[in-house]
């Protein structure tokens, strides 16, 4: 008796944790990306690493014909009074980065680019309105060679993408 309880203590335990560790079935986020967001998968801060991930596969598609350029590539979301900043410098040569954004309040979001602690170019990203077709995006050239920065901020709640590729942009 004893036998058995130990085993249906044990098979309770697996079955919890099959539980835990299976997850849930995957929603329209993890289709393959229509273009634009679903509202469904609305990207918010709180939308998880998922909605964020498909929301920035289909405001900048990493697929480009010929294949993608990108060297770096990273999506996520800002909230007001929390910004984001990493290291984008690469090796010498011109360098572009294009940032797409989109919002609920579609607000535009700050981008800075600083080079060896001197801002090299600053403006902002008109956003797109969340779980609308579209996304508002930029281009923006700087060199390589050096040790450079991006840093994003926003006034309210931004998804955000971006990618690092080789070559100045051929928008002006």
């Amino acid at each position: 008796m004893r036998r058995l309880l130990v085993m249906a203590g044990a098979g309770l335990v697996g079955v919890l944790l099959a539980g835990c560790a299976g997850g849930s079935a995957q929603g329209p986020a993890s289709a393959a990306p229509s273009g634009a967001p679903s509202v469904s998968g609305k990207p918010t801060p709180s939308g998880g690493p998922q909605s964020l991930t498909a929301w920035g596969e289909a405001a900048l598609p990493p697929s480009k014909p010929g294949g993608s350029r990108a060297v770096m590539r990273e999506v996520g979301a800002l909230t007001a009074g929390k910004g984001f900043r990493t290291e984008i410098g690469q090796d010498a040569g011109a360098w572009a980065v294009q940032i797409a954004c989109a919002g609920d309040d579609a607000s535009p979001i700050t981008y800075r680019l600083i080079a060896e602690r001197e801002q090299i170019a600053a403006g902002e990203v008109a956003c797109g309105a969340t779980g609308r077709r579209g996304a508002g995006s930029t281009v923006v050239d700087f060199p390589g060679g050096v040790e450079t920065q991006l840093e994003l901020s926003a006034e309210g709640a931004a998804t955000f993408v971006f990618e690092v590729t080789p070559g100045a942009s051929i928008e002006d």
